[in-house]
């Protein structure tokens, strides 16, 4: 070129931003974001209030019966002899200390002599009813025994007052269930209820 032309302008450089240098530092930090460090409160740094102690247990005043020592000698040995015992056997041996070493209370009275006249018949009649349990329902039968046994055991019954009928019917029948459960009789099920009952419970 000649010296009198002038040359060209080349166009103004920017500058490149900084996010966009390369190795340049961003705004943002690098790596995990940490919590701000908080400063313990004025109520945080009071001191806990010291741990109250357990109450002492307390020991009774009474001097030990003399028959203590007896009963706890008797446990160790029971315990050395047989091993660690397990919770149920532990109560059974309790239950039978006690069966042992509290009295029976006295026998209660003897039943009267209508009782025993109604208990021993309605046995029999009971007894006949199961032997043909077919014959008739189990409730129009008792019914119709119990009737026979007030005229035969209750004196007077006919001509008794309403009131007082069943007041003596009632105590029968209560002395009876209860003289016959002291006895252990159990009257078995008739042949048509078990096989109902199977039925049902399939």
């Amino acid at each position: 070129m000649s010296d009198g032309q002038s040359k060209p302008l080349a166009p103004p450089q920017t500058a490149a931003p900084q996010s966009c240098v390369f190795g340049a530092a961003s705004d943002q930090p690098r790596g995990p974001i940490r919590p701000p460090i908080r400063t313990p409160s004025a109520s945080a740094t009071r001191e806990a209030p010291p741990r109250r102690k357990a109450a002492p247990r307390k020991r009774s005043k009474e001097t030990p019966h003399p028959w203590h020592r007896a009963v706890t000698r008797s446990a160790k040995a029971a315990r050395k002899r047989w091993g660690p015992l397990d919770r149920e056997t532990a109560e059974r041996m309790a239950r039978t200390y006690r069966a042992v070493i509290i009295p029976r209370g006295t026998p209660g009275s003897r039943p009267d002599e209508e009782t025993l006249r109604a208990a021993e018949m309605f046995k029999t009649g009971m007894e006949a009813y199961f032997a043909n349990p077919k014959s008739r329902p189990m409730r129009e039968y008792k019914h119709s025994l119990w009737q026979r046994i007030y005229r035969d055991v209750i004196p007077n019954y006919v001509h008794l007052d309403k009131l007082d009928r069943q007041d003596r019917t009632s105590k029968l029948r209560r002395n009876v269930t209860r003289l016959l459960c002291r006895r252990g009789v159990k009257f078995p099920l008739p042949i048509w209820t078990r096989a109902k009952r199977k039925a049902l419970i399939g």
